[in-house]
């Protein structure tokens, strides 16, 4: 179990996040889409690319082909221009909580000027 104190938005309190976890095995995470792409000025051509790539197979067997192709493709494009999402994510909120400690106790503390 761990308890974190998250960002105070439009309060003077700092909400808590208590998680719990439970000894559970999950196979691979599953695909998803990342809105950011459509943002990216390659985000076409990269799936343009990888789709006109020949496969073997017709109709639906080559489809599923396809997708799973892109899918890889897009996960190691995905790593390779955005980074470790979950990990910049992670710095950054330790970034602003620090902060946000740091306003904190120079609030607190009264300055010499004053």
């Amino acid at each position: 179990m761990s308890v974190r104190h998250l960002a105070r938005s439009t309060s003077d309190h700092c909400p808590l996040l208590i998680q719990a976890k439970l000894n559970v095995t999950t196979g691979p995470s599953a695909f998803r889409f990342q809105n950011m792409w459509n943002w990216h000025p390659d985000f076409l051509e990269v799936v343009k690319g990888c789709w006109s790539f020949p496969t073997i197979g017709v109709g639906i067997a080559e489809l599923l082909k396809k997708l799973k192709r892109l899918k890889h493709h897009l996960k190691d494009w995905n790593k390779l221009v955005f980074g470790d999402i979950f990990t910049n994510l992670k710095l950054v909120e330790s970034t602003a909580f620090e902060a946000e400690r740091h306003y904190d106790r120079c609030r607190r503390t009264p300055t010499l000027w004053t």
